[in-house]
């Protein structure tokens, strides 16, 4: 009965490590390379505030797992679907941990658009980029 509960409180123990103390996923090529992409954002969209791209690629960043500094080595051009498979490099991944979806959450809490269209955009186009939900939920109203 004992080993039963210490062995309980180890698997316990692994998992809150795993989830809690898991260091940020490392930028693969193309994106470990680029430069600041800030210039590239403002040229698609010329009336977005810098801020709000910024904020855009933050959530972008921190839903991926990837640093937060890292925020602008992404492309308004940059696919979503690629980049998560940047961190999934095995076309056998079973389990992920929702990084798609989360992103998507934090875009519906944060610009205050529906999460069922943020969902449809993507379900509907395997090729959706970061400038297409940057359009869609950067635009008024």
């Amino acid at each position: 009965m004992l080993i039963n509960f210490a062995i309980g409180a180890l698997v316990l123990f692994i998992l809150v490590m795993v989830v809690f103390f898991t260091p940020p996923q490392k930028l693969s090529m193309p994106f470990v390379a680029r430069e600041c992409t800030g210039h590239a954002w403002k040229r698609k969209f010329p009336d977005a505030e810098a801020q709000t791209i910024r904020e855009f690629l933050y959530l972008l960043t921190e839903s991926m797992g990837f640093e937060r500094k890292d925020k602008l080595k992404f492309l308004p051009e940059d696919q979503l679907f690629e980049i998560y498979r940047s961190i999934y490099t095995s076309k056998y991944i079973l389990v992920d941990a929702f990084e798609c979806e989360r992103f998507l959450k934090v875009l519906s809490d944060k610009f205050g658009k529906a999460e069922d269209a943020l969902f449809d955009a993507c379900n509907s186009s395997s090729n959706i980029t970061l400038g297409d939900l940057f359009q869609l939920v950067a635009k008024r109203g």
